[in-house]
């Protein structure tokens, strides 16, 4: 038991936890609140027959957000008033030693511009304009946690059997640069829905990015949170030695934005919850991992595996490296919709 009453556990900026079980209410415990708009937070005390009026919130700095209803019990909804950094803290009676917090950022709303195109063979298509609109719906609820919106302007469609399929031979990037060379100069992000890419779910050049019949909404986001500047992570990978110990567990230095504690030994996790278990919940998850639905859009880096590319002189060209450390996955520290936005 992590204290004596055993009471309080906080889902914090990085769970997938909803109230209602699916997306359609938003998420708990998201990384933003949009200014003006509210969001709903969430602390899980034990047992259930602990009293929610024993449970308070309260934010610092007190200016940036409101409390609409009482801050009472396990739920909170907070309102945006001023833009910034806030800290939501619980009271929670009886429980000893370190108060569960909530880092969060109050941000304008930003609607990044989107358009889409569906490769057709003959009448076979890759996916159904209302297919398209539902993906992006879901998109939009998985980024509601940091305050985005992707306002797909249009849809349409083009008969290219030989694009349909994006295979070897004649090879995946041939093919792919030659879809993405159908629309230039949006000023958003462009779309292209293909039958299959071999090996892949998405895949992404500068703004522009290609989908497979198998892509979900989570990959519309995936991909786009590429664009605004975020790296994949991963908890192992076959291209690399570099895997997360099965027994390392979370510590503020692997997650210091979403630690869930004011105090430096004391999270509000689950005590052995492992930090793999923390990365395959990541919206930036490079990789589909069964049963696990890999969302959560962090406030700051999260330890894990990850690669970035550096030129290099010919004939060596791009080289890719691997590293397991901070991965560069906090949507404050290094994603910026700003030169897409409508």
């Amino acid at each position: 038991m992590r204290n004596p009453l055993s009471v309080a556990l906080l889902l914090l900026s990085v769970s997938v936890a909803t109230r209602s079980g699916t997306h359609a209410e938003g998420f708990l415990n998201p990384a933003g609140i949009v200014l003006g708009g509210t969001a709903t937070f969430r602390v899980d005390v034990e047992p259930a027959a602990f009293p929610d009026s024993s449970v308070e919130w309260s934010a610092e700095p007190t200016n940036r957000v409101e409390f609409p209803d009482a801050p009472i019990g396990r739920f909170a909804t907070v309102r945006g008033k001023e833009t910034g950094d806030v800290q939501l803290r619980v009271e929670i009676k009886g429980l000893s030693g370190a108060r569960p917090v909530a880092n969060a950022r109050v941000v304008p709303s930003a609607t990044v511009k989107a358009d889409a195109w569906i490769i057709r063979n003959g009448n076979t298509w890759a996916q159904t304009e209302p297919e398209v609109r539902k993906l992006f719906n879901d998109a939009n609820d998985i980024l509601s946690q940091v305050g985005v919106s992707l306002s797909l302007d249009s849809i349409q469609s083009t008969n290219r059997p030989d694009w349909f399929n994006l295979t070897d031979p004649p090879g995946i990037l041939w093919t792919a640069n030659q879809i993405v060379s159908v629309t230039n100069g949006t000023g958003g992000l462009v779309y292209y829905f293909v039958n299959d890419i071999q090996r892949y779910r998405g895949l992404r050049s500068g703004s522009d990015i290609l989908v497979e019949k198998d892509g979900s909404g989570r990959t519309i986001a995936h991909e786009a949170c590429h664009v605004f500047g975020l790296s994949d992570i991963y908890d192992w990978d076959d291209e690399t030695p570099l895997t997360l110990s099965p027994v390392m567990t979370l510590c503020r230095d692997h997650l210091p934005m979403d630690w869930g504690s004011d105090f430096e030994t004391d999270g509000f996790y689950p005590p052995d919850l492992p930090q793999s278990n923390l990365v395959e919940r990541l919206l930036m998850l490079g990789r589909e991992v069964t049963n696990t639905v890999s969302v959560d859009i962090p406030f700051g880096d999260v330890w894990g595996v990850w690669y970035n590319w550096t030129n290099a002189p010919p004939p060596g060209g791009r080289v890719k490296s691997w590293h397991e450390s901070l991965a560069p996955v906090g949507f404050f520290e290094h994603a910026d919709p700003t030169p897409f936005l409508k």
